[in-house]
């Protein structure tokens, strides 16, 4: 899951630049929320 965020987030770096990482970081944070709540 880390590495897939890094893919995504390194992809998203080359287009966006400064803003991926805080794109990234929402991102990451929703999907690991789902994935919580999916669990539970």
């Amino acid at each position: 899951m880390v590495t897939l965020g890094a893919m995504i987030g390194g992809t998203v770096s080359s287009v966006l630049g400064n803003r991926a990482e805080v794109f990234g970081g929402l991102t990451l944070i929703s999907v690991g929320v789902w994935i919580l709540l999916g669990h539970f």
